[in-house]
């Protein structure tokens, strides 16, 4: 099930061609969307086939500057990614008919921290 993504693109057939431009576009990648559970903000990624899950948490926590005391936990169909699978056999298994991956990212304390 999609997340409220890319308001102009809010048809299934729309976000449909917009995945097929990318993967066409960049054969090698695959398009994410990750939806940062404690404010809702997404961020789309077109990520190479053979990174792990784990890798890509790197590349999120970067880009997205989450403070390294918080913890970061993915989730797609509520499912909790585990970090040592390819990313694309979590596409393979998981991605949404319109050809995206849904991912929710979710932040916890730790070490006692705010």
């Amino acid at each position: 099930m999609p997340n409220s993504f890319l308001s102009k693109y809010d048809t299934f057939e729309k976000r449909q061609s917009l995945c097929n431009l990318f993967k066409n576009k960049h054969p090698t990648r695959i398009p994410i969307v990750v939806t940062l559970f404690s404010d809702k903000s997404q961020y789309k990624y077109l990520v190479p086939r053979d990174v792990t899950m784990g890798n890509f948490i790197g590349i999120f926590r970067n880009s997205c500057n989450v403070n390294s005391s918080k913890a970061l936990f993915f989730l797609c169909n509520n499912i909790l990614l585990p970090v040592s699978r390819d990313m694309i056999d979590i596409y393979d298994e998981m991605a949404d008919r319109d050809g995206f991956l849904y991912i929710t990212a979710k932040e916890e304390n730790v070490f006692g921290t705010n």
